[in-house]
């Protein structure tokens, strides 16, 4: 088994060895060919400071199954935050991986494009985070997974990304020639952790009946991400009668105080109390 590192989540086989005993051994790639609009001339994709990746044009999947013994038929997709400028991933990311796995979630990562490789990459993002979830959902059976049990978790401008996502009509398209594409995009549950706008104002997300279930962290004096967004968010998903799980602190900046620190069990529990099954039939 390899360790996946497509786009700097750094995941050590000592920390996953023991839960994740399948992996697919290549990242997959989200389109065939070119990514759609992708501008000519891109350059070649950098790691930089911290294990963050910049230009990134090529949008992959990395795939973490669970041991078949433990599987629970769920999927968690990860989306790392950088601003749409570059990819940022770390012990967030670790922590989840090894959190879910042992609890038999299957998990992936994903890897979106950045603004230098896009003319419009609040559409290029939300389309690579909708095809991901395409591509989870059209492998459920052969996955484990159950098509209705599939979420996104994202940090930051992931978060955004899922947002957008999330409040938009993705149905897949019956007729389409890609059999990836007949299938829905929108997640059936989601998780925002320091959610960051990107200037855009709530009245541009539709927020109604069909959201999915929604877990969301942040903390009070986070400058980056400001929390009055969240607080909207919040307001949102109130209003339309879907359930929400919000856990806010005084202190701790942009996703580094204590809380977040344990956001992958609280989000296990929070699964665990009925906003998706967790027990494979």
């Amino acid at each position: 088994m390899k360790s996946l590192l497509s786009f700097g989540l750094v995941f050590v086989l000592s920390v996953m060895h023991v839960t994740i005993a399948q992996a697919v051994e290549t990242p997959l790639r989200l389109w065939p060919g070119d990514a759609p609009g992708l501008p000519e001339g891109v350059g070649p994709e950098e790691v930089v400071a911290g294990g963050r990746v910049s230009n990134v044009s090529v949008p992959m999947l990395d795939v973490y199954l669970p041991a078949k013994d433990k599987a629970n038929g769920t999927a968690i997709i990860i989306v790392s935050g950088g601003g749409y400028g570059l990819l940022a991933s770390g012990p967030l990311g670790q922590k989840g991986l090894k959190a879910f796995g042992d609890q038999g979630y299957a998990v992936f990562s994903l890897k979106y494009r950045t603004r230098s490789a896009s003319k419009d990459i609040l559409r290029d993002a939300v389309a690579d985070g909708r095809r991901a979830m395409r591509i989870v959902r059209s492998h459920a059976e052969e996955w484990g997974i159950k098509p209705d049990r599939i979420g996104m978790v994202g940090f930051s401008a992931g978060s955004n990304l899922i947002l957008n996502l999330a409040t938009t009509d993705t149905a897949g398209d019956p007729s389409a020639a890609d059999q990836i594409e007949q299938v829905s995009g929108r997640p059936d549950f989601i998780g925002l952790l320091a959610t960051w706008n990107y200037n855009q104002k709530i009245t541009a997300f539709t927020i109604d009946a069909q959201v999915p279930p929604l877990f969301i962290l942040h903390a009070a004096d986070d400058t980056t991400a400001k929390l009055a967004f969240t607080e909207e968010i919040v307001a949102g998903w109130r209003a339309a009668g879907v359930p929400v799980e919000y856990h806010e602190w005084e202190k701790g900046g942009h996703m580094a105080f204590n809380g977040f620190r344990q956001w992958p069990e609280q989000l296990v529990e929070w699964l665990s109390r009925g906003m998706i099954p967790v027990v494979a039939e």
